[in-house]
């Protein structure tokens, strides 16, 4: 009845003012609303998967799991997922539509916080949203609500030359950030889904586990960390000079997965703007045969097999010169990554658990460490895994209490070629 009466009173003193208008007045037009981030904009996808949906997805994602698809089956559930658009921060500095997964198991009617979690470094062709269902989203299986954001580049903001600010701090921050206040806005229209608190968790691995420092860093400057319960941060490149010195240390190094030097070089560049030659950053072969323009149209996958194993042969010689033989395109690709390391930032106030293999083969156990000797509210715990990737399932697989289950099973895996 209240409601009624309202809109009658709204309906007479609209008219009254319509009145009183004289004829050749004309009403002032509706301003335009400024757009803002983190604005839910819609749903893309919305269905239920069942379990023998997302272990399919599983086995297509590593094909080595196929033969005990049964013991997948033991522990997944069945689960709402959603794909969403929200707004961001491109950048170019504009508001740009992004997206992002949101799911959680059918079971779930109540909810007091929600798991972020920020992927690990994949084919743009494979963002979250795009690949039926993201392994890296599996700690949904506990029960909580959990989502993923697409990267700045991936899923609906991934541009026609693929470009991605890879590991630039501040959009990367951004983007998971306002996923995570899309997420909330999305979740509130959930009928029969109740909100008993407003907590965070934030987790992520590899580019996940700097993604999830860098979107730990944004949520505190927006004055949420009272929201923050819990940061668990596993093999990341938190200090870039210490990743990118790992290809320079030797020049007679050899490495299966030379892509990740353009993909990083490429990321400082769109990340922080920067005008340099590829010229003079890349090795002579690379211009030659004409790699570096690729860059633009193929998938980071296929450029580990494109540049092969010398990273002498992908990196330019002055890398590996006395002051960079004072290379100012160089000079200006080691400032940014300088600017977007971790390492460089104050301390946040919230804990973290940092996760790591001393016997990582893709990214350096001394970013860890060097994180946390100079962050003194981390906390390091080794893991056991002898190669990145099984790391990470190490990682995602102690969170969800079932690494004594798959342990035995990924110790024999090779995840190395």
């Amino acid at each position: 009845m209240r409601k009624f009466n309202k809109f009658i009173i709204c309906f007479i003193l609209a008219s009254l003012t319509f009145v009183g208008c004289n004829k050749d007045e004309e009403s002032e037009p509706e301003q335009p609303r400024t757009p803002t981030t983190g604005e839910f904009r819609g749903v893309i996808t919305e269905k239920v998967l069942h379990a023998m949906d997302i272990a399919d997805a599983f086995c297509e994602q590593v094909p080595e799991m196929e033969s005990n698809k049964p013991l997948l089956l033991a522990v997944l559930k069945d689960i709402n997922y959603a794909t969403i658009r929200y707004t961001t921060t491109g950048m170019d500095g504009t508001i740009v539509e992004a997206s992002g997964v949101v799911a959680y198991c059918t079971t779930t009617k109540s909810y007091d916080h929600i798991l972020s979690i920020q992927h690990g470094t994949t084919d743009i062709a494979e963002a979250p949203t795009l690949v039926g269902f993201p392994i890296e989203l599996s700690p949904v299986m506990k029960g909580e609500v959990t989502i993923m954001a697409d990267y700045l580049g991936y899923g609906v903001s991934q541009t026609s030359d693929l470009k991605h600010p890879y590991l630039h701090v501040e959009l990367t921050g951004k983007t998971c950030a306002d996923m995570i206040a899309a997420a909330e806005q999305y979740l509130a229209t959930k009928q029969g889904l109740e909100k008993t608190g407003d907590g965070i968790k934030l987790m992520g691995y590899s580019q996940g586990g700097a993604a999830t420092v860098a979107t730990l860093l944004e949520l505190e400057h927006r004055g949420m960390a009272n929201r923050i319960v819990d940061v668990l941060a596993g093999g990341g490149p938190y200090n870039t000079i210490t990743y990118l010195n790992t290809f320079t240390a030797d020049p007679d190094m050899q490495y299966n997965r030379n892509g990740y030097i353009p993909f990083f070089i490429r990321g400082m560049i769109c990340g922080e703007h920067l005008v340099v030659a590829d010229s003079n950053i890349y090795a002579p072969e690379v211009i030659e045969n004409g790699y570096n323009l690729l860059f633009n149209s193929t998938q980071l996958t296929y450029w580990h097999t494109l540049l092969g194993l010398n990273v002498n042969e992908v990196l330019h010689p002055d890398f590996y010169a006395p002051d960079y033989n004072n290379n100012e395109d160089i000079l200006k690709l080691i400032a940014a990554a300088r600017k977007n390391s971790l390492v460089n930032y104050a301390m946040p106030s919230t804990p973290i658990q940092l996760y790591h293999s001393p016997l990582d083969n893709t990214v350096p156990y001394a970013c860890s460490v060097e994180l946390h000797e100079r962050w003194s509210n981390t906390t390091l715990t080794d893991l056991e895994s002898d190669q990145h990737f099984k790391g990470g399932i190490e990682f995602m697989a102690k969170y969800m209490g079932i690494w004594p289950l798959l342990k035995d099973f990924i110790k024999d895996l090779d995840f190395s070629k």
